[in-house]
């Protein structure tokens, strides 16, 4: 609030790395096996209020299921993460192999 003191050792905000930023995306375990290695797949994230996609890449599969979900997480690199705030929520688009 403005005018307000800050004591010493008071948290007042939270800073971020913007380099560090991670999209968090939940997935079936049989859409996970679909896309085979996940790991370096393009994707398109698409946030709220945004007129253009911001692109990235897969980096990483979670290494195990979530127990209530049941669902395992693919972590994504934005290639513009000044663009995201933590906590959004976003659409990811994940390109993966033609089904037939």
């Amino acid at each position: 609030e403005t005018g307000q003191v800050v004591s010493p050792g008071q948290a007042y905000g939270q800073v971020y790395s913007i380099g560090d930023l991670e999209v968090v995306v939940p997935v079936p375990p049989e859409d996970a096996a679909r896309l085979g290695e996940a790991e370096g797949r393009p994707v398109q994230i698409r946030l709220e209020g945004h007129d253009r996609p911001i692109a990235g890449e897969v980096l990483r599969e979670g290494a195990q299921l979530d127990a209530r979900s049941r669902l395992i997480n693919l972590f994504v690199a934005p290639e513009e993460p000044a663009a995201l705030r933590p906590g959004l929520f976003a659409d990811v688009v994940i390109d993966g192999p033609e089904l037939s």
